[in-house]
């Protein structure tokens, strides 16, 4: 991958990044440290939804792991609590429970956050997230919440536990 694409996916430089597509770039290639360009815009501090939406019309797949932490783009947005980034990511089929390496979900990276956004939380339960998936040390994000003493976070997971 070229750092060019990378470096347009930061600047969010549309026509750059169109450029590159139709130059015939290989949308789904992994860079030096395991990442695809989706998980790329996902991670850029202004992630702009048209970049988003234009690298997954292009082919991107929204379901692909990265080499270091067998981290998907859904693990990345869940972790950063962009709601709609977790959102248009599950309306182009990312699986909402992918494990990481450690067996951790992107329910379980959202539970861990400082401050868990809730409606990031409520997204991903709504679409199926399991509160009681355990990571490789058994851990679920409902072990998590309740470890952490989130009772609104642990509140909301019981809601959606043998529903």
């Amino acid at each position: 991958m070229s750092d060019n694409f990378i470096s347009a996916i930061y600047r969010n430089d549309i026509a750059e990044i169109k450029n590159i597509i139709h130059g015939g770039a290989d949308i789904n290639e992994i860079d030096k440290d395991g990442r695809t360009v989706l998980m790329h815009a996902v991670l850029a501090e202004k992630a702009d939804m048209k970049i988003i939406e234009l690298l997954i019309e292009a082919g991107a797949d929204v379901n692909a792991y990265d080499s270091d932490q067998g981290w998907t783009a859904i693990h990345f947005a869940a972790r950063e609590q962009r709601y709609e980034l977790v959102k248009v990511l599950i309306e182009n089929g990312a699986r909402v429970d992918p494990t990481d390496r450690y067996g951790n979900t992107p329910l379980w990276r959202c539970v861990m956050h400082a401050s868990p956004n809730i409606t990031v939380l409520q997204l991903l339960l709504q679409n199926g997230a399991d509160p009681e998936k355990e990571n490789r040390n058994g851990i679920s994000p409902k072990n998590v919440a309740d470890r952490i003493g989130n009772q609104e976070v642990s509140t909301l997971l019981d809601s959606y536990i043998n529903l």
